[in-house]
């Protein structure tokens, strides 16, 4: 059991501790976990956060966490928060630093985050605004490499009114090309469990795991989206089930920002 999307207090959201996280990974059993903090740069958020994590101290924790709990593999990535404004900085800001993994992410589209902005569906239809925020994912996915796997897909709909989830026939013709680009790249795709607290399915979908694999798609990682402890490990269970149902193998952990492929 891994989980590979947590956020400690190192975070601007997050709220506990990594050795609080450690502590409670330990106690679910699991055998890896990876802290991805958030870098989001230009984000516009209403907080004094500079869009960045501060890197030497998030490096000595890690250091001391790994001292402190030897059976515990800990792994150090990073959440990339895309913008088409941000793309060449955030490439900057993550060159050379000594990462195991990252996740590209988007919350923004036309300078608007679905869940801070609770007007964001309104006086639209909802399948025009999803299809805008999955063409600006797709569009910053063409031009950023810097990445390992692509997190939360569904994450406009998310907060859609319908509270449905992002299903590939609905969204074929952005999604297609996506996916698409994210095999030929040999990039992956997360299957992030805060899905199963509003749809009982994790973002991506079943509908796009299983087209992401007929495509060619093998890398897949199963996260959480941890901010509290209380969330660690979430479901995971239930999204290698689906992950399994989508026709794949085996799931993925990184070191050094290789995929290592663990038997489902």
């Amino acid at each position: 059991m891994f989980d590979y999307h947590v956020h400690s207090g190192l975070s601007f959201d997050g709220r506990e501790s990594i050795s609080a996280f450690c502590q409670k990974a330990l106690e679910l059993q699991l055998k890896e976990l990876c802290f991805t903090e958030h870098i989001e740069l230009d984000h516009i958020y209403q907080t004094d956060w500079d869009g960045k994590v501060d890197f030497d101290e998030y490096s000595r924790q890690i250091a001391d966490a790994r001292k402190k709990y030897p059976a515990l593999l800990i792994k150090q990535g990073l959440e990339a928060g895309l913008q088409p404004g941000n793309i060449n900085e955030t490439t900057d800001y993550l060159r050379g630093k000594p990462l195991d993994f990252i996740v590209a992410s988007q919350h923004v589209a036309k300078g608007k985050d679905p869940y801070t902005d609770r007007d964001y569906f309104r006086g639209r239809p909802e399948h025009e605004v999803v299809k805008e925020f999955l063409d600006e994912t797709s569009h910053c996915l063409q031009v950023f490499d810097d990445f390992d796997v692509v997190g939360h897909l569904s994450f406009a709909t998310f907060y859609s009114p319908s509270g449905t989830p992002l299903e590939y026939g609905s969204y074929a013709e952005p999604l297609e090309p996506l996916l698409k680009n994210l095999v030929e790249r040999g990039k992956g795709l997360e299957a992030n469990t805060t899905g199963y607290y509003i749809f009982d399915a994790p973002q991506a979908s079943f509908s796009v795991l299983k087209r992401f694999r007929e495509l060619g798609g093998e890398i897949v990682t199963i996260g959480s989206d941890a901010h509290f402890t209380i969330a660690l490990g979430h479901a995971y269970q239930a999204a290698a089930q689906v992950l399994q149902l989508a026709g794949f193998r085996y799931v993925c952990t990184f070191s050094q920002r290789q995929p290592v492929f663990h038997k489902l």
